[in-house]
């Protein structure tokens, strides 16, 4: 993690060089139910965008959703050297 000049933890910017982005990814169980088909769709474009210039880390619940997001990546074209999906447990 990159430090201010005080010597202090600090986050990057969105335009400083970065190796990787990183998406939690929604789910219907969460406060995205009312518009999850949308705001899936949303997710898939972002991440084939992401993709194109760098890695993206994905973080999922579990292995049935992983399975999902892998199988709609693939629909979009997108290589799975081209991202790498976690699974845990998250309140988003």
């Amino acid at each position: 993690m990159p430090s201010s000049p005080n010597g202090t933890p600090r986050f990057i910017a969105e335009w400083e060089p970065q190796s990787a982005t990183l998406l939690t990814w929604p789910h219907p169980d969460s406060d995205w139910q009312e518009n999850f088909d949308e705001i899936n769709r949303t997710y898939l474009n972002l991440c084939k965008v992401i993709c194109n210039y760098q890695p993206c880390l994905i973080v999922c619940r579990n292995r049935t959703h992983q399975q999902s997001i892998e199988e709609q990546l693939n629909l979009k074209h997108i290589k799975k050297e081209q991202y790498t999906i976690y699974c845990t447990d998250y309140n988003d």
